[in-house]
């Protein structure tokens, strides 16, 4: 789904955890998009290329980042198709589900 709002562009992947249990994956600040909504994606699709895109545009590059969040479900608000918004509710770690884990600095 891309969404225009301080996030830029954005993925949300719907997936399983370990134990059957749905969780979603939000990825945003991300250049270009390579999926479409409603999209069966799998381990090492390249689902998106990193950016700065939304309030990340004008950040130095060496703090450019990827923006990952994790949840249990969402809810859709705002605007038209073209400018829904996405958020995640019953936040979850999402390292927990990232098989690249975050050293203390968070890199």
């Amino acid at each position: 789904m891309k969404i225009a709002n301080s996030y830029g562009n954005t993925v949300t992947i719907k997936s399983k955890d370990a134990s059957g249990n749905t969780v979603y994956i939000f990825y945003a600040h991300l250049s270009q998009v390579k999926v479409i909504a409603g999209q069966k994606v799998k381990h090492n699709d390249v689902i998106a290329l990193s950016g700065s895109t939304g309030n990340a545009m004008h950040v130095e590059v060496k703090y450019r980042h990827v923006h990952v969040e994790a949840g249990k479900s969402y809810i859709i608000y705002g605007g038209t198709s073209g400018q829904l918004k996405c958020r995640l509710t019953e936040r979850l770690n999402p390292e927990d589900y990232m098989k690249t884990k975050f050293n203390d600095n968070g890199n």
